[in-house]
């Protein structure tokens, strides 16, 4: 077997190429409690996504009768983008792989079955080995679609899981490895500069916002601020990417959340602004965001949390949509569609500009 990195928990070998990932041979290594007498043949790459991360699903063939419990095809996921080893470096793909490998169990929110979840501190690597959603007909979250309200409320039921797991600062001392991805992004070292952004918002992926929101000066001043409120604000575990396309809906109409390199500690507003900008249509945000804001309420409730009002809700909600606007805004096209980007762009300004978002930020 080619050099390998080393998990952190078991000491399993880390694939550091997809040719090794996607190899009978790595394969063989890491499911090898699992194949009994069996063992992995042959293996064919059918589809490969080249994004924020790699992820490829593999078909393989087993020797013998296919052993229970294993699938004939994988996905896996890792961090091979040479335009994104500034993530890697940052160690997002090791932080997904935490949460899957040491979390998701214990929060109850739905997410694709895992076979392997661990990372190689020296390299940075983090790998998944999980199923191939395709092999459960799920329909995956469309950008143009968005949800329906209902199917957002079914999300906001998983979210609210994981917040009041960790809410007002609860497990914090199991979660000091969880980064404050907001503060990070609006240091004034990594933040994008107001001309920069009002460039991108100049053009295509801005032509649908009104002029108010159009401004790469309030875009970055309002996350700024946004995020002095939330180092002040009370903390829990956050998805922190909660756009559509990182969720899907199974056959019983339940939705699921992938995708966790962005897992982060903060206010909870972050996921809840930002998901419901990002997945509503105009006409559904604004016949039903009340009642959405008042479910997600009463799901924290519901699992011994007592929520903040509905007025701080309404409060929260409206400064936080500008941490979604502000990721999508200044994303690069070599890792997301420009249609994807301007649909998002579009839905998340013209919600900033209905909660008047800037103005709640006095800027």
């Amino acid at each position: 077997m080619p050099a390998m990195g080393v998990g952190e928990r078991n000491g399993l070998p880390i694939p550091l190429t997809l040719e090794d990932a996607t190899s009978a041979a790595w394969l063989n290594a890491v499911l090898a409690d699992r194949l009994g007498s069996a063992t992995i043949e042959d293996t064919e790459v059918n589809w490969t996504l080249h994004g924020v991360a790699t992820k490829a699903i593999v078909d393989v063939t087993y020797s013998g009768e296919q052993p229970e419990g294993l699938p004939t095809s994988f996905c896996i996921k890792a961090g091979y983008e040479p335009h994104n080893v500034h993530i890697l470096e940052g160690g997002a793909y090791m932080r997904e792989a935490r949460f899957y490998r040491d979390l998701a169990a214990r929060l109850h929110v739905a997410v694709p079955s895992t076979f392997l979840a661990d990372y190689d501190v020296e390299t940075n690597q983090g790998v998944l080995l999980m199923e191939n959603l395709n092999q459960r007909d799920v329909a995956f979250g469309d950008a143009d679609r968005g949800f329906t309200a209902d199917e957002a409320a079914r999300v906001l039921t998983e979210l609210a899981k994981m917040h009041a797991w960790s809410w007002n600062g609860a497990h914090s001392t199991e979660l000091d490895w969880v980064p404050s991805v907001l503060r990070t992004v609006a240091s004034s070292e990594i933040r994008f500069t107001e001309e920069r952004m009002q460039e991108l918002l100049d053009g295509p992926r801005g032509d649908g916002l009104p002029a108010a929101v159009r401004s790469g000066k309030r875009l970055t001043e309002g996350l700024v601020r946004l995020s002095e409120r939330n180092d002040a604000s009370p903390h829990c575990l956050l998805h922190g990417d909660t756009h559509v396309r990182n969720m899907y809906i199974d056959a019983q109409g339940m939705p699921g959340l992938f995708d966790w390199q962005t897992i982060q500690y903060g206010r909870w507003s972050l996921d809840v602004g930002y998901f419901l900008g990002v997945a509503l249509q105009p006409e559904v945000r604004a016949a039903r965001l009340d009642d959405l804001l008042a479910h997600y309420r009463a799901e924290l409730r519901g699992h011994g949390v007592d929520p903040p009002s509905a007025d701080e809700t309404w409060q929260w909600y409206r400064e936080s949509i500008v941490y979604g606007f502000y990721l999508w805004s200044m994303t690069r096209e070599i890792v997301q569609p420009p249609e994807v980007i301007a649909a998002f762009v579009t839905r998340l300004g013209n919600a900033a500009a209905d909660a008047e978002t800037f103005e709640a930020l006095g800027v």
